[in-house]
């Protein structure tokens, strides 16, 4: 008797812990990240040098853009950081929040941004979004970062989509002085 009793308490805790495993306490939906891909620190130490507090998809995102059509705005690029660049976005990485611990970087799963954004019970608006993230500018992607052969170099894509509006940017920088600094870039609108 005292083993049925035990196995039934432990059913209704697990059952608890499932329950909240996808609600928090404000009865909001809880999204956890994906497991991260190994990625260099490096990579990590430009993209929290160069954006802070922003809200950031966990999966990177590549926007591509040839080589000749960037050399007419950024006349230095480096060839290899930049064919590095197209090789590290081949596919897409998850990226580590236990990396940005120390920025307001805040990652969100696919999952959550589909919940939050692109949803019919929603009417596919931003509002759930902007309720659950009041302070976002908006929802940033980034890519895998390509370095130079000593490193000194790197190029990079980010895009920032709201209503009505995203924009796609490509950053080039040079290392100066133990610190990563916007040689260049270029960006388009599209919405």
């Amino acid at each position: 008797m005292d083993k049925i009793i035990i196995v039934g308490f432990l059913l209704i805790v697990m059952i608890s812990c499932e329950e909240n495993d996808t609600q928090n306490p404000n009865n909001e939906k809880v999204f956890p990240l994906e497991n991260p891909d190994t990625i260099n620190q490096l990579e990590y130490d430009l993209i929290c040098e160069s954006f802070d507090n922003i809200t950031l998809q966990q999966a990177t995102n590549f926007w591509p853009m040839s080589f000749s059509a960037i050399i007419q705005e950024i006349h230095d690029l480096d060839s290899i950081a930049y064919l590095r660049f197209v090789e590290n976005n081949k596919m897409s990485y998850n990226l580590d929040s236990a990396m940005f611990r120390e920025t307001n970087i805040k990652l969100i799963s696919i999952t959550e941004r589909d919940y939050l954004i692109d949803n019919p019970d929603f009417n596919y608006t931003w509002d759930e979004f902007f309720k659950k993230y009041p302070e976002a500018q908006g929802l940033f992607t980034i890519s895998r970062v390509g370095f130079s052969i000593d490193s000194t170099k790197a190029i990079i894509s980010y895009g920032v989509s709201k209503p009505f509006y995203r924009m796609d940017v490509i950053n080039y920088y040079k290392f100066v002085d133990n610190k990563w600094i916007l040689s260049g870039n270029i960006g388009i609108q599209t919405l």
